[in-house]
């Protein structure tokens, strides 16, 4: 029997075998020990167990167990795990890649989850291209935001190629663009906060969405930004990642 495709689940399978191969090259997972959140049919699981040591996946859908099963009952390094990976609160500290093709309606959510996971070397996702675009922006973008920030800040993120609609069945309604993340430092929950912040209200200033937010005197904000080269009344947009920590070590530590 076919496959019901989940809406709830985001389903939206990649079958493009080139691409598939292209994706785990980009991954970097040659001998390591890697998770693969969402496998779906398994497709990117099939590629990514001939180079890596061991993979464990995760899928919330149980009816594709069978499917999967076939695939765990011909290698001996690959494991399915029917549970939702958001839920997860312990993880073998060997596994230091991550590869998925994330769900557009849960991405933010399992960034926020992987950015806390310290021992993640690199992670390698599909997402919604305007994601993509958002992690990897530049300041004085449209697409920066905190979001960019804080993935930067822990990560070195590189927007690797897009990928059109057309190849997914079901075909969804937007692109898709693969995205790698290379760890560079361990994940600063205070720090991430301070960020969304700063970002509180992208129209306002630095200074007043932290005085607003935190109560921090106007006059140290204001030294702090004139002190690092900004003007007074910038705004969070226009301030690059590594800033934003000097911002934070001048202003509450």
């Amino acid at each position: 029997m076919a496959h019901q495709f989940k809406k709830r689940f985001g389903q939206n399978f990649l079958r493009d075998q080139n691409l598939l191969k292209k994706i785990v090259q980009t991954a970097k997972i040659n001998y390591k020990h890697v998770i693969e959140i969402g496998p779906g049919e398994g497709g990117l699981t099939k590629h990514a167990i001939k180079e890596a040591l061991s993979l464990v996946a995760y899928e919330i859908d149980t009816t594709l167990q069978p499917t999967l099963s076939l695939i765990e009952q011909s290698a001996q390094n690959v494991t399915f795990i029917y549970e939702d990976f958001l839920s997860l609160t312990k993880f073998d500290t060997k596994y230091t890649h991550i590869i998925g093709n994330i769900p557009y309606n849960i991405t933010s959510p399992i960034l926020f989850k992987v950015l806390a996971l310290d021992h993640i070397e690199r992670a390698t996702f599909m997402v919604q291209k305007e994601f993509a675009e958002r992690m990897t922006a530049s300041p004085k973008t449209k697409a920066y935001n905190a979001l960019s920030v804080m993935m930067q800040l822990s990560f070195r993120t590189t927007y690797e190629f897009t990928v059109t609609k057309k190849v997914f069945y079901p075909i969804p309604k937007v692109d898709s663009a693969i995205v790698s993340l290379q760890r560079k430092n361990v994940s600063n929950k205070e720090l991430n906060q301070f960020v969304k912040d700063c970002f509180k209200q992208k129209r306002k200033t630095i200074i007043n969405n932290l005085y607003e937010t935190r109560n921090i005197p106007k006059e140290m904000i204001s030294d702090a930004l004139l002190s690092l080269g900004y003007v007074e009344n910038a705004r969070a947009e226009e301030v690059k990642p590594e800033d934003f920590e000097n911002l934070f070590n001048k202003t509450l530590t």
